[in-house]
């Protein structure tokens, strides 16, 4: 083994640069696990392990339901690819910091042979600076690999606040839906309390119509029996005014009478006249004469004045009693009649004006049903519009809950990746991490050399 060690330490020697054998090894960890490893690296197989548990979080399922989410999963996807080839890198890593210790134990037989070899020290010290410089590389990569996962999982962060915003506005969206809905349903009561308002005055106006026409029937009634009220005084008037034609006949044939008796009389008187044998027989017979014709013209004129007071009086009584009623009864009834009708024409024209009325009310009856309608068919489809965006906006919330459960999940999964990253490069409380362990491996390495 020695004789071995020696030979090829003289091989290196005598070459005229040194370059360092240290490369980064692209190897799996599943071919890792099963190479021999000594007792002393037993700590960079656990780290090994962690690396291998953590290297599937590629494989989490997570449901795709909006376009959002899934560029941000396919995000996760290409973060998780990275993190898997960051994965082999530090497997890789691991690697090498073995093969390192490995190197260093056959180093430090071949320092241990060459002991007595002192000229050739500067050679062995710049082997061992390249050694340093790839190890220093090697880190500084891991570092910068370890800031990067870093800024993914701030962004992470964002996204994730940025999905809870729009949840948010989501709900300020779906509480103003709700309170236009509100209003329409107090709009639609509004208008259905006119329409029944409408309703009421228009049973109202049909009440009143109704008694206008009763009272107009009432009134043709007392139109009708005072017409016929009318008829029959006119009846009696013209039985009067024949009664009084009779009358004036029988008068006339009463005065022909006693003008026929007074010519008689006057032909008796005349024809017993004698002749006048004296004139005192003449003046005696004139004076009887002139008396009896007094006398006679006294009769006539006191049976005259008789028949025309009586005459006077039964036409005063007919006149008294029909006239009267004529000139003051039928003064009222004209007036009353004439009141009738112009009443009449008043009701007639009110109940036009009414008519009227209830055809504008019945039109706008109409069209407020027809409004109503439109109203109610307008509502109820913004309603079912708005219980189906609800509908979709539940199932969008719900997606984007479980999406952002399914995001918080995986985010916490990353974050707790990238602390065990951060507990493997630059270890914790408990445990030394590859730096600790690199610097070691540096430190032993120098103070040997310069021990040697």
């Amino acid at each position: 083994m020695s004789i071995q060690s020696a030979s090829s330490l003289d091989d290196i020697v005598s070459r005229p640069n040194y370059y360092s054998y240290i490369r980064p090894r692209v190897i799996r960890f599943n071919h890792v696990a099963h190479r021999a490893v000594p007792n002393f690296a037993y700590p960079v197989r656990r780290v090994v392990a962690v690396v291998q548990r953590s290297a599937s979080f590629n494989e989490i399922p997570i449901s795709i339901k909006n376009s959002n989410v899934r560029a941000f999963q396919d995000e996760r996807d290409h973060e998780s690819r990275q993190l898997a080839r960051l994965n082999d890198k530090f497997a890789s890593y691991i690697e090498n910091v073995h093969f390192l210790e490995t190197h260093n134990k056959k180093l430090d037989i071949e320092a241990q042979l060459l002991k007595n070899k002192p000229n050739e020290s500067e050679k062995i010290r710049d082997m061992y600076q390249n050694e340093t410089r790839e190890a220093q590389k090697l880190a500084d990569d891991t570092k910068q690999d370890k800031v990067k996962s870093e800024m993914r999982a701030r962004q992470s962060q964002l996204e994730a606040d940025e999905m809870k915003k729009k949840l948010q506005d989501l709900y300020q969206t779906n509480e103003q839906d709700e309170k236009k809905i509100d209003d329409l349903c107090q709009q639609l009561a509004s208008t259905e309390a006119d329409i029944s308002l409408t309703k009421r005055r228009l049973a109202n106006l049909d009440n009143q119509a109704q008694r206008y026409k009763n009272e107009t029937g009432r009134y043709l009634e007392e139109i009708k029996r005072v017409s016929t009220e009318l008829d029959y005084e006119t009846l009696k008037r013209v039985q009067l005014e024949g009664e009084k034609d009779e009358l004036k006949e029988e008068y006339q044939y009463i005065k022909k009478i006693h003008e026929i008796r007074l010519n008689e009389l006057r032909e008796k008187i005349l024809s017993d006249q004698r002749p006048d044998t004296s004139k005192d027989f003449r003046t005696d017979l004139a004076q009887a004469i002139r008396q009896i014709r007094n006398e006679f013209e006294k009769v006539n004129n006191e049976r005259r004045s008789e028949f025309k007071l009586q005459h006077d009086i039964k036409i005063q009584t007919v006149f008294l009693k029909h006239k009267r009623p004529e000139n003051t009864d039928l003064l009222i009834i004209n007036q009353e009649e004439k009141k009738l009708t112009k009443n009449l024409r008043e009701q007639r024209r009110q109940i036009a004006n009414l008519k009227d009325k209830l055809k504008d009310l019945e039109e706008k009856i109409r069209e407020l049903e027809e409004l109503k309608e439109r109203e109610e068919d307008e509502a109820k489809e913004a309603i079912r519009a708005k219980e189906m965006e609800i509908a979709n906006l539940n199932n969008q919330i719900k997606d984007l809950k479980q999406n952002l459960d399914e995001l918080v999940k995986n985010n916490t999964t990353l974050k707790d990746e990238i602390k065990r990253y951060h507990d493997l490069l630059d270890g914790s409380d408990s445990k030394e991490g590859l730096k600790q362990v690199l610097e070691s491996i540096v430190n032993r390495e120098l103070q040997n050399r310069y021990n040697h």
